[in-house]
């Protein structure tokens, strides 16, 4: 993995601890950690340009959707990737429909791998606006 990747973790520090272990292990670069989503916010008005964005289902001050509305108004390119334990199939079909992709738990290395390549990969590759004109287009 090239060490040039930005990684935002937004999750309760409990919940990211084996997600960032793997992530260090992986040498993906610079980790920027976020417990909720108010330090998120923080850290992105501070200037820091995620290549990928991993988010909890459910956070202590919003959700994942709070999250993907963020990296919306801030006219992020990262990729939004949400991690959970499980989804029921319409969650499946809600997350799939707004974010770039699912994680789910146990995160096993190759999938971690893939996921952060197609992300990075993505917010490289996208014009800046490209997820307001998504989300616009799903009705959101």
């Amino acid at each position: 993995m090239p060490p040039e990747y930005v990684v935002m973790v937004v999750m309760r520090p409990l919940e990211r601890a084996r997600l960032v272990e793997q992530l260090e292990d992986l040498n993906v670069g610079r980790l920027a950690l976020a417990g909720d989503c108010y330090r998120a916010r923080q850290m992105l008005e501070a200037g820091i340009q995620p290549d990928v964005v991993l988010v909890a289902l459910a956070l202590p001050d919003g959700n994942w959707t709070t999250i993907l509305d963020l990296a919306i108004e801030k006219r992020l390119r990262a990729a939004v990737v949400v991690c959970a334990e499980f989804v029921d199939t319409a969650l499946r079909h809600e997350i799939l429909g707004r974010a770039d992709s699912l994680l789910l738990e146990p995160y096993r290395v190759h999938e971690v791998q893939r996921i952060l390549r197609a992300g990075a990969a993505r917010a490289r590759l996208a014009p800046a606006g490209d997820r307001v004109r998504t989300a616009a287009s799903a009705g959101h």
